[in-house]
């Protein structure tokens, strides 16, 4: 059984044959996905990697998970560290990479409304040890911002309209299957209200397949009551 301790430091393996590519390793602790609170890894190797997140970023390798984000061409599942005892150190591994198409969004709102998103992320079926399903998040100031890094074969990406703060199990619009590669994707107050209750009838919004005119009732009055008149999705890159 591994140890369970508390630390501040971190120890990152990377696996696979792209891992000697690697120049810039982000680690994303607990789902704190803002690309302000990355951390940036130092290199110990080839395909190895560390940090001290100091006394304010002390993690217990019991509760705490972590994914990676590399340069500009992947991220990683999520996984828990195994604790070390004796070098007291958060030891991590992950494979690189997945071989799926990576998006960076913009979103913007006008009116400008609180926005944030929750990330559903699947672990990788080629990872070996470790890999568990998490939730990341972040916030969007102003309504506008970037979700970096997303492969919707590995998560789902849902954005939270008029919500400050990142609610994980609550609903919300579902970006997998109306992001757009070629262009920018405009969605008027009667477009998203739509879009919102085709997902209740695919079963896609982490709540019971339901066509409920009260469901589409409570969305409509909802941004309504945002005075939101559209959102901008668009892929930068």
């Amino acid at each position: 059984m591994q140890a369970q301790i508390t630390t501040s430091r971190v120890s990152v393996l990377v696996t696979g044959k792209r891992c000697g590519e690697l120049k810039k390793v982000f680690l994303v602790v607990n789902g704190e996905d803002v690309e302000d609170r990355w951390i940036r890894l130092e290199s110990a190797g080839t395909c190895r990697w560390t940090a001290d997140l100091g006394e304010e970023g002390s993690i217990s390798t019991k509760q705490s998970y972590f994914s990676l984000r590399f340069d500009d061409f992947a991220r990683t599942d999520c996984h828990r560290a195994a604790g070390n005892a004796e070098k007291l150190v958060a030891e991590l591994e992950f494979a690189c990479c997945a071989d799926t198409p990576l998006r960076n969004l913009r979103v913007k709102t006008e009116l400008p409304i609180p926005v944030t998103y929750v990330r559903d992320v699947r672990p990788s079926p080629t990872t070996r040890v470790g890999a568990i399903r998490c939730t990341e998040y972040g916030v969007l100031g102003a309504g506008s911002g970037a979700i970096a890094h997303t492969q919707f074969a590995s998560e789902d990406v849902f954005l939270q309209l008029g919500n400050a703060v990142p609610q994980p199990k609550l609903p919300g619009l579902l970006l997998d299957d109306i992001v757009v590669d070629d262009g920018k994707l405009v969605l008027t107050r009667d477009g998203l209200v739509y879009r919102l209750a085709v997902q209740r009838a695919q079963g896609k919004s982490r709540t019971p397949p339901t066509l409920s005119s009260n469901a589409i009732s409570v969305d409509s009055k909802k941004l309504s009551a945002l005075k939101l008149e559209r959102a901008e999705i668009e892929v930068l890159k």
